[in-house]
């Protein structure tokens, strides 16, 4: 009976270590899995990583060549403006003179005909022409 109770004992040992050692390599799978999704993961998000870093530094690049521009459009705006502002300051100037000279002619004008207007008898026919019609 004791033999019995032994080849029992030994066989449920038996089949106790084949579990165990089933069961281990079943964890031991699983753990490589893990490790595996993870080391694929890494790669994975260093890839996108890198990726995203160079698209970064890229639009970055982008982004400043635009600024550049976009200075440079300002500055030459504002040389523009100066051009300008000082052409209409010549302007201002040149219209100065002209209205002061205009002024001065028209004096003259006005002093050239009082003294005509003086000389004329007083008797001055106005001629009109006639219409024919058309």
């Amino acid at each position: 009976m004791f033999l019995n109770i032994k080849k029992r004992k030994d066989l449920i040992d038996q089949e106790l270590a084949l579990y165990r050692s089933q069961e281990m390599v079943k964890i031991a799978n699983q753990v490589l899995e893990e490790r595996t999704y993870v080391a694929e993961m890494k790669e994975k998000c260093a890839k996108q990583l890198g990726e995203l870093e160079h698209d970064f530094h890229y639009a970055v690049e982008e982004k400043k060549v635009k600024i550049a521009k976009l200075e440079a459009k300002v500055e030459d705006l504002e040389n523009t403006v100066e051009l300008k502002e000082a052409y209409l300051i010549k302007l201002k100037v040149a219209f100065s003179k002209a209205n002061g000279c205009r002024e001065e002619h028209i004096g003259d004008l006005k002093k050239i005909i009082n003294n005509l207007t003086d000389k004329i008898k007083p008797e001055v026919k106005v001629v009109l022409k006639e219409d024919n019609g058309s």
